[in-house]
């Protein structure tokens, strides 16, 4: 049995090797009732990668035009974005990504949004284009059709008054208590309706705490429940930060708003029935790794998480295309092909899937009871295992490599890796190898003599990436490590 206390992931910078821009985390979900379903800020990670998406695609198995012959200088003389579309049946065999699970709660079919705001928001009007636009667009159809959603309808903005109305700070306790008050005070908000998402546009002036973090510092946005009478309804909360994550301005806005959206249309009501909020309990590492198990959680944490959409722009305040995030597809993770959506076109999706050997009797401190999680478990010392690595296309070979994700949130070392097999010859540093679709690696994870000092459930990750810190793709995949359990 492995006892550990629940590991706080909301505040982990993910620091990708030689990449240094990994987007952002979100928190876990209901299965640690302490945390809400927040989007969370690395606030020490570098930039991010927004890619432009002409088509808003939703499935790989689309036609994707070929590229034009590449510049010599451009990136696809590192391989990073492969000409040509995706190729069927091309990846090789791996472990199968995690379905996120519905858990039985319902979906907003047919969701309305109402926005939220003090008169005099910065990005009020930008902010009322997207969402009388988004609810109707391809991107949201590939983002939430396959969960039983429909077409989003914006209903109106209510005012909450003028912004020098707005307090300094509200707790979520008072946000949940001013929605219930406006339901009576604000004639225009009408009553409160189950099938709506309401959104609190929250200005710079402004602060929200929530369960010890605070709004622009520890998240950037959340979603939740409310009682309303005898309603139980649906709200989100965007704060308004400079930056996020290497967004900034009103790109920080939409990315974290169109999270939001998602999750809140997916999960509606994520305390008392809750829906499409986990993956299974044995694939626990994935959600923890990324801090959440909601659909937008599930690839915020990828770099390639944004996008710049030219489906849907915006003409207020010239900002043209908008930048979106991008959402767990699971009929999308048995074919091979990157389960996040859309498509980002012409470029190659490839992986390091960890086929973990174990399987760990885990208690948390948190959470009643004793849950079976796929894992490594190293209480008899190293572990070694197989790494399976395919990508959608032919392309260039990419580096893997492994991260101690506690280990960095707590700036600690709690296990190492090493790597054996590849394409190329590491030498003397086996903290990495190289590899290409269908290429085997081993890996073995070694606690250190901090980690067995401190025994428990670890998170780590198994990072592929190409390229540089300021031109290069990554992704994680994650898993969880028994380290001195009996």
């Amino acid at each position: 049995m492995f006892q550990s206390p629940r590991r706080r992931l909301v505040s982990a910078g993910l620091l990708a090797a030689s990449l240094a821009s990994v987007s952002a985390l979100a928190a876990c979900s209901s299965a640690d009732p302490t945390l809400p379903e927040s989007f969370a800020l690395t606030p020490d990670a570098g930039g991010v990668t927004v890619n432009v998406v002409t088509a808003d695609a939703g499935t790989k198995d689309a036609a994707v035009d070929a590229m034009t012959a590449p510049d010599a200088t451009s990136s696809d003389s590192l391989g990073l974005f492969d000409a040509g579309p995706p190729v069927v049946g091309y990846a090789a065999s791996h472990p199968s990504f995690p379905q996120i699970l519905n858990s039985g709660g319902p979906v907003l079919t047919s969701p309305k949004f109402v926005l939220l705001s003090w008169d005099g928001y910065d990005y009020e009007s930008e902010i009322e284009e997207l969402a009388g636009r988004i609810g109707g667009s391809t991107y949201w159809s590939n983002v939430t059709s396959e969960y039983g959603i429909g077409a989003g309808t914006y209903v109106k903005r209510v005012s909450l008054g003028a912004k020098s109305d707005a307090q300094p700070f509200y707790t979520d306790a008072q946000l949940q208590t001013l929605l219930a008050t406006d339901f009576s005070a604000l004639p225009d908000l009408g009553t409160p309706d189950p099938t709506a998402v309401y959104i609190f546009l929250i200005p710079k002036t402004s602060q929200v705490t929530l369960q010890g973090s605070t709004s622009c510092q520890g998240f950037a946005g959340y979603h939740e429940q409310a009682t309303v009478g005898s309603a139980t309804v649906a709200y989100a909360v965007i704060g308004e930060c400079a930056t996020f994550n290497g967004l900034t301005g009103i790109d920080a806005v939409t990315g974290t708003l169109s999270h939001e959206m998602i999750e809140a249309v997916t999960d509606p009501f994520p305390d008392t029935a809750p829906a499409y909020q986990n993956p299974s309990n044995a694939n626990l590492g994935w959600s923890e790794g990324a801090s959440g198990g909601e659909l937008a959680d599930m690839c915020a944490g990828d770099p390639e998480a944004f996008f710049k959409s030219e489906e849907i722009s915006i003409d207020a305040g010239a900002v043209g295309s908008v930048v979106l995030q991008r959402s767990w597809s699971n009929a999308l993770i048995a074919t091979g092909v990157d389960p996040c959506v859309p498509d980002l076109p012409n470029a190659a999706f490839f992986e390091a899937m960890p086929v973990v050997p174990d399987v760990l009797d885990v208690s948390f401190s948190d959470t009643p009871g004793t849950f079976q999680i796929d894992g490594v478990d190293t209480s008899s010392g190293s572990r070694t295992f197989e790494l399976d690595l395919f990508s959608d296309r032919p392309g260039s070979d990419w580096t893997v490599s492994g991260y101690d994700l506690q280990g960095a949130i707590d700036n600690a070392t709690y296990m190492t890796f090493s790597f054996t097999g590849g394409t190329s010859d590491a030498g003397a540093d086996s903290s990495s190898a190289t590899g290409n679709n269908g290429t085997k690696l081993m890996v073995t994870i070694t606690p250190t003599a901090l980690g067995l000092a401190n025994p428990g459930v670890y998170e780590f990750g198994i990072l592929s990436e190409k390229g540089t810190a300021t031109d290069g793709l990554a992704h994680f995949a994650w898993g969880m490590v028994g380290i001195g359990g009996t």
